[in-house]
Formats: C-alpha cells, structure tokens, sequence
C-alpha cells in the first residue's frame, strides 16, 4: 500500500479512518473504565475519611474538660497529634444561655466558616445518638468534610469537638494518575496493533485493485495494434470501392466501430494510466476553436459551432480526448431508432472562461443516474468510463463539467466544460 494511485490513496484514507474509529471506541471503553476507577477510589478515600474524621473528632472530645473555674480545658489537645492530622480542629463549649462559644481554634477561621462549623455542632447536641455528626461545610471558602462529636463532664455534655478535612483532588488521587497513564499506554497500544491489523485486511483488496488495473492497462495496450491495422484495411478497402459499390456503407460502418473500439480502448489506457499516476500534467497554450474544428474533418454529421479563438493552458493531448468523449457519447445514447443524432460542438468564451458545449438532439441523460460515476453505464452499452474521464480532465485543468436535459419542445443532452481561459488573446501570436 506503498503506490501513489488514487486507489491506493482510497485504501490509506479507509485504513487511517478504520484505525481512528477503533481508536474512538478504544478512547471512550478507557475513559470510561478510568472514570469508573476514579470513582471507586474517590468514595473509598471518603468512607476512610469519614472513619479518620470521627476518630479524630472522638479523640479531640475526649481531651476536653473543665478546669478548676469551670472553664473548658483544651491544652491536652495543643501538643497532640489530631491537630495535625486533620485541616481544623475546632472546639466549642456551651455558655450558661445554651449558645455554642468556640474555645479552640476559631480565630483561623472565617465568620462563614465559624457559623457553618456552629450549625454542625449544634445538630451533633441535638442528636441524641452520639455516634458522631459528618457533613459537608465550608472552611474559608472550601467545601470541606467536617465531623462533630459531644465533650462531657460528667454525664452531661459540655460542647462539641469539630475535625474538619479537604477531600483529596484528582491530581492528589493514587489511582488517576496511574489510571491515566496506563489508559493512555493501553490507547496506543491498541492504535498500533489496529493499524497492523487493518493494514494486512486490506492488503488482498489493494493486491486485486492493482491487478485489476495492471490487467485493464495491459489489454489496452495489446488492443491498439490489431485495431490500428482493422481500420488501415478497412480504410483501403473503401478507398478501392467506388461509391455505388453496395459493400462501401458496410465498409463505413466497420470503420465507425473501429474509432469507437478505438475510442474505448483509449479510455481504459487513460484510466489505468490516471490511476497508477502514469499522466504527465502538461501546461501550454492550446487553441480549443482548433481542436474542435480538427474533429469536424474526422467525425462525419458534426456540427461546429466557433465565434471568434479561444485559448486555455493546459494539456492538448487530454483536451482532444475530452471531447471526442463527448461526442463520441452523444452519438452513441443520442441515437433514437436507427437515426444518426444532430450533434452539435461549441466554443465561446463567457467572461473569464473558456466553453466548451457538446448537445444532441437525443432522449437526454437518464434520470436518476449518476453518468459521471465510473462504470456507470447506459441502455447502449459502453465502458462508462467517457464522461469520469471528461470530468477528471477538467477538474486537472481546474474546470468544472455540467450536465443538462433538454426540454420537451427541445429534447436532447448537453454537456459544458468551462476551463480557466487565456486571459488576452493576441491575433499575431496564434496566427490569425
């Protein structure tokens, strides 16, 4: 899948698009188990925060007592290790009116953090069961995990002890960085091994392709000679006849058949050619107005209609082959019966481009079918390759190819190349 054909372009775009659809559902599949993991550990690391919360609560409570003046006590917790184990440790005692009063640790906290704290306290007092109070609260601003427990004297409860922590973030979390990492290992892991693998499914389909091509190359080639020389005969043969003889119009038919075999095999060289990147691109100046007024000597019941020269740069070779496609076609899905078709070839200049126009007087194109498709084919046969080959033309010339259906008062076909036109036309260098 080294080549350069536009086959081969095909197969690395449907490889690259492959791999990143496997890569996409790869991508989401790891997302979502890192999430799920994230998760896992984030409500674990909660849980175990919850228990060290109360724990330190508990042992923050159980430190607290009154001094000999009825005062609370909390020198047993300044040396101790809960202090620094948890964010804040806030102690509160209740006054002689049952209002919550902190004794410890609220002067590093704000009045929105010390009322958030209060009202946690408060309704660890109020519950009767004094497993422990959690919650969310603010401390300075930051929505923390906080835990009260009751200090007591006695049997009667004296106050309350507040441990409060932040919850870890993601970036401090054991398991998301790991989990990135790996994700994104695994994710290319799996790019690379789907690239491979793509790689060598579509290589029997590449393989074919190219044969196919090299086949289609190798029969055009083989076929110009015989018919070369089908036409020479044919061509003496008429020349020896005089024009009553009864086996000259057999002789002008098996000349008409040989330009249109001839004429096929041309576009099955040219797209093998095309697709094995084989057509030189070649820019000069070509005269359309002459080298539509050369078929007109070559292509019997051709109308050529030519206002004034019209000059495009590009490749001469491939302008001539584009329109005697055209009227090759025309003549071909233009005929109604045994009738010849009217087929009619202009040159016009229109603003800054150069047209060509290639009508006929038959049935129209087909509705519903894509003629500029390849292999797309009609009720009269052919290749289907004419008008792909016509549209390739133009748009390596940087044209455009349109398509119209004649109307009921005029039936017929009509086909429009616009090419970028020469942009002065000077008499004294063509000739004229």
């Amino acid at each position: 899948m080294r080549g350069t054909s536009p086959t081969d372009r095909l197969l690395r775009r449907l490889r690259r698009r492959l791999t990143a659809t496997l890569g996409a559902v790869a991508g989401i599949a790891i997302i979502g188990f890192i999430a799920v993991l994230v998760l896992a550990s984030t409500t674990a690391a909660r849980r175990q925060l919850d228990t060290t919360l109360r724990g330190q609560a508990s042992r923050a409570a159980a430190l607290v007592f009154l001094d000999e003046k009825g005062r609370p006590d909390v020198s047993g917790l300044r040396d101790d290790a809960v202090l620094a184990e948890v964010d804040e440790v806030v102690v509160f005692g209740v006054d002689a009116e049952g209002r919550l009063v902190p004794v410890l640790g609220a002067d590093s906290v704000t009045r929105a953090s010390a009322a958030s704290l209060t009202d946690l306290a408060r309704r660890e007092l109020d519950d009767e069961d004094d497993g422990g109070s959690l919650g969310w609260t603010t401390l300075n601003g930051e929505r923390v995990r906080a835990a009260a427990m009751p200090w007591y004297q006695g049997q009667k409860i004296m106050g309350a002890a507040v441990a409060v922590h932040r919850l870890p973030t993601l970036g401090h979390d054991p398991v998301f960085g790991p989990a990135i990492a790996g994700g994104i290992a695994v994710l290319l892991l799996l790019l690379v091994t789907g690239w491979v693998l793509v790689g060598r499914s579509l290589r029997p389909a590449a393989e074919a392709l190219a044969d196919r091509e090299r086949f289609l190359a190798t029969a055009a080639h083989e076929l110009r000679l015989p018919l070369a020389r089908l036409r020479a005969g044919a061509e003496v043969a008429r020349r020896a006849t005089s024009s009553g003889d009864p086996s000259r119009l057999a002789l002008n038919r098996l000349l008409t058949m040989a330009d249109s075999a001839g004429q096929v095999v041309a576009n099955l060289l040219l797209a093998s050619r095309i697709d094995h990147s084989e057509q030189p691109a070649r820019h000069e100046e070509v005269r359309l107005d002459q080298l539509v007024a050369d078929l007109e000597h070559s292509v019997g019941d051709l109308v050529v209609d030519i206002r004034e020269p019209v000059v495009v740069s590009g490749d001469r070779g491939l302008l001539r082959h584009a329109v005697t496609n055209l009227v090759d076609n025309s003549i071909r899905h233009g005929r109604v019966g045994d009738e010849t078709p009217t087929v009619t070839v202009a040159v016009l200049r229109r603003s800054s481009t150069a047209v060509i126009q290639v009508r006929d007087d038959g049935p129209g194109f087909p509705p519903g079918v894509d003629v500029l498709a390849r292999y797309v084919t009609g009720a009269r046969g052919g290749t289907g390759l004419g008008l792909p080959l016509v549209l390739w033309i133009a748009e390596q010339h940087g044209g455009t190819v349109r398509l119209q259906n004649g109307t009921a008062t005029e039936p017929g076909a009509m086909v429009e190349i616009t090419l970028p036109a020469v942009a002065v036309m000077i008499a004294s260098s063509t000739g004229l």
